[in-house]
Parts: structure tokens; sequence; C-alpha cells
């Protein structure tokens, strides 16, 4: 029993005296920004960029979205239609509405399912420019998802091997009270 929980606490034991991941950027290449331009009607074009990407599950995506006329970012308000979809799944994740200054703004996501989403954006002025057609970008955004590294696998093998070894030593010592 006593080398049992030697065995238990040694494999359980910190390898380093730091082993927290800080970071994907040695496990997942990175491409550059996905970036993606919508000419529209009349001079109006919207531009959507993505970074990091690939996206991993748990760390944050930047979005930028500018909206331009004629070249120029757009002055006035605008609001900014923000729609996840998982691709893969068939369903919504994420569905916002943002009001931003000035034509721009920067907006952060966390995706916690893998696999191949789309991000549609639709901006509009707000309070002005009538009669034309919002401008839509549609992103395509692959979530990657991460393993967890050799040793937390065989921490947790040793824990549920533990956990099934002390429950047979438990009802091999514990007498039964059968009939």
């Amino acid at each position: 029993m006593v080398g049992l929980l030697v065995l238990y606490y040694g494999v359980l034991a910190p390898v380093r005296t730091v082993s927290a991941h800080t970071g994907h950027a040695d496990r997942v290449p990175h491409r550059t920004p996905e970036r993606q331009v919508i000419q529209g009607d009349d001079g109006w074009e919207l531009e959507i960029s993505a970074s990091p990407m690939p996206a991993t599950v748990g760390h944050w995506v930047q979005l930028a979205i500018w909206l331009r006329k004629d070249g120029t970012v757009f002055l006035g308000m605008t609001e900014v239609t923000l729609a996840v979809e998982n691709l893969e799944e068939g369903r919504m994740v994420m569905e916002a509405r943002v009001l931003a200054r000035q034509g721009y703004t920067a907006q952060s996501l966390q995706l916690y399912d893998g696999g191949l989403h789309t991000v549609a954006v639709t901006v509009r002025a707000v309070g002005g420019a009538s009669g034309w057609k919002p401008p839509t970008a549609v992103l395509s955004m692959d979530v990657v998802a991460l393993h967890p590294p050799l040793v937390v696998q065989s921490r947790m093998m040793a824990l549920l091997l533990s956990v099934l070894v002390l429950g047979m030593v438990a009802g091999f010592f514990v007498p039964r009270t059968a009939p």
C-alpha cells in the first residue's frame, strides 16, 4: 500500500517547477493573417483581417474590421454584426452587434470547439447613407485543437490506474455482506 502511494505521488510530482503551457506558437504553424476585402456599391469597401491563423481552441483571435468609402476610412458611426458558425456541426456559435466609431473596430474571439468555422461580418453606416446594401464579408476560419502534452497524459493515466488499484484493494479487504 505504501509502495502504491509512493508511486502515485512520484508520478504526480511536478517534472519542472513551472509546467504550465505558456503559449502555442511552437506547436501550431502560423500563416499570415487571413484578410478579405469586399467591394460594395458606390465606392464602399469592407476589409476584415483575422490573426493568428489557424486559430487554436481556447486562444484569442483578433478581428480587425474597416469600412471605407472611396478609399478612406468612413468617419461616421457604424454597426458591425458578427456571426460565427461551426460548419461541421451546422450550428451558430456566436452572434453579436457592436457599434464602432469612425468605421473601424477590433474584436477578440475565443472559440472552444475545433473544426471549420465561418465568420460573417456585416457593416452598415448608422444614421445615414440610406439606399445602399451593406457589404458582408465571410471569412473561413480553421480552429485547431491541441492535444495535452505527454507528461499530462501520463499523469492522468497514473491517477486513473491508482484509483482502480485502490478500489480493487479496498474490495479485497472489505468483508462481503452477502446473505
